[in-house]
């Protein structure tokens, strides 16, 4: 498939040698080429590499993030409503969507209740191959979504029980619309634009920071290109988004609220951290070195000129920056950690864009095409292996872990478990499983018969008062006990409380990101 600029045919400004110009005789193209020309070849390969990265992630037990998901919709979706309406940052439609996908049990219950999550990445995926298709030109789509799907974040997204990936679709769905209603200026694009950036908002709040980009991207057509007209069709369809939004008022005023409580960073980002998210390294590596490839395979020296709006380019490039770097900054500063891959993984989709329009500005169709294949190729054995490799994250492995010493002890030894909920630090943490069970939703989708020792997210004074109260009277007669936390900064500290108390840790573990210490009694 060839790009609609490849059959500019550029004659001399002689007339009379124009008329009587004898007709271009056809390219004579390489087996090669006509066989990256076949596009189908194309959509099988990056579906294989699909299955090799995606694959293995969407099997995996739960994150914590993902039990969350599970406490909110396993009752229904009414439940669901009233669970993740008490909730502050969590999107109410994506519960009720994911209440239809929940099982009870079962060897496929993570991957069914992940299904909503494949869907909207599919659908992104579609809708940013039809933006690069009219933006960019026949045939980028294809390299598009190849970048778009086998980016590392889209890669973690798009494997989750979490709302980005429907997100990334409503993204996605509403910049095209909006790019469409820049150029034609039909009010049916505008409707749709209504429709997609409403969702926007309803299925992740922070997702809303993307109409930043949208307003920057209007003013400069309006200001800066001089295309300002049906102005004012635009400005009443943020009204009628304000009013559709009018429903979420009251929980979003409860995430103004509670919203300091809800960062799980302390530390600002480094700025290492902030390109590797701009531009992933290993397929930065991969697209450099395919780059010398395609160079030293294509026989013509530059491709013939090729052009792309100043103001799609300026789409594009603020989709990409702004928001990471605002978010970044805003980290930087102190004010609140916001700058966090899957907040502003829409950003992804833009650099997909921008590479793609790349590949058009230096290499023909076929040349772009190659270029994407063989930087993937490059990149996706070094992100394979952490596909492959246990979650950092996942719950499976430490519940193994509790379930072989429990088997092995006299009794079922109680289990200290810190919540990976921020807010569980200023909530009610020592009710445990007691009251509604969300700041340990982990052991309410995979139970357990030990006795569970709550403990908040933070390694508070409260927190050390707690466990040494425990450790002094209701496991007193204990010869076991287990330790988790995903917090390094607590073992230290415990494992001398412990040894106080009588304890000595003969067993420590780190399956993953989470520490598994197990303790038994010096006399035991």
């Amino acid at each position: 498939m060839l790009n609609r600029f490849d059959n500019i045919n550029f004659q001399s400004q002689d007339t009379d040698s124009f008329i009587e110009a004898p007709e271009a005789a056809p390219i004579d193209k390489s087996a090669f080429e006509r066989l990256l020309d076949n596009t189908t070849l194309v959509w099988v390969l990056l579906s294989l590499l699909v299955v090799v990265t995606w694959g293995p992630r969407l099997f995996r037990s739960f994150w914590v993030d993902e039990a969350g998901t599970y406490w909110m919709a396993s009752a229904g979706p009414i439940a669901a409503i009233q669970k993740s309406w008490h909730w502050p940052g969590q999107s109410v439609l994506y519960s009720v969507v994911e209440s239809f996908f929940c099982l009870n049990g079962g060897a496929f219950r993570e991957l069914v209740l992940r299904l909503p999550t494949l869907g909207g990445m599919l659908l992104a995926a579609y809708l940013l191959y039809r933006l690069a298709e009219e933006a960019i030109g026949s045939g980028a789509g294809i390299v598009t979504v190849v970048l778009f799907t086998l980016n590392p974040v889209a890669i973690f997204v798009g494997t989750e029980a979490r709302p980005y990936g429907l997100a990334l679709a409503a993204v996605a769905g509403s910049s095209l619309a909006l790019y469409r209603w820049v150029q034609g200026r039909k009010r049916r694009d505008l409707i749709r634009y209504v429709i997609a950036s409403t969702l926007v908002v309803y299925l992740h709040y922070l997702f809303s920071a993307v109409f930043f980009v949208h307003a920057t991207y209007l003013l400069f057509v309006f200001v800066r290109e001089k295309r300002s007209s049906k102005w004012k069709e635009i400005v009443t369809a943020y009204g009628v988004m304000g009013l559709l939004v009018l429903p979420l008022l009251a929980h979003i005023s409860l995430l103004l609220r509670q919203g300091h409580t809800l960062p799980f960073l302390l530390r600002p980002p480094s700025p290492g951290e902030l390109l590797e998210f701009l531009q992933p390294h290993f397929l930065a590596f991969g697209l450099i070195v395919a780059a010398f490839v395609v160079q030293l395979v294509r026989r013509e020296p530059l491709r013939q000129p090729f052009t792309l709006e100043r103001s799609t380019w300026f789409l594009f490039i603020v989709w990409w920056l702004a928001i990471p770097m605002l978010f970044y900054a805003v980290a930087r500063a102190g004010i609140i950690q916001v700058f966090v891959d899957r907040y502003v993984s829409y950003a992804i989709e833009a650099e997909a864009l921008l590479l793609a329009a790349a590949g058009y500005l230096a290499f023909k169709p076929w040349a772009a095409r190659l270029w994407v294949i063989l930087a993937v190729l490059i990149a996706t054995p070094l992100e394979t292996k952490h596909s492959w490799a246990t979650g950092q994250d996942e719950l499976r492995p430490l519940l193994q872990i509790i379930s072989a010493e429990s088997k092995s002890a006299s009794s079922l030894p109680p289990v200290f478990f810190r919540s990976e909920l921020p807010e569980s630090t200023v909530g009610d943490w020592r009710s445990g499983l007691q009251g509604d069970g969300h700041l340990y939703a982990p052991f309410v989708v995979y139970p357990m018969p030990n006795r569970l020792l709550a403990l908040p997210f933070h390694f508070t004074e409260e927190a050390k008062r707690y466990i040494s109260a425990e450790l002094d009277s209701g496991l007193r007669n204990e010869p076991e006990v287990i330790f988790i936390t995903r917090d390094d900064n607590w073992n230290t500290w415990v494992i001398d409380r412990f040894k106080q108390a009588g304890f000595q840790s003969v067993n420590v573990q780190q399956p993953n990101a989470f520490s598994v210490i197990v303790f038994k009694r010096a006399s035991a």
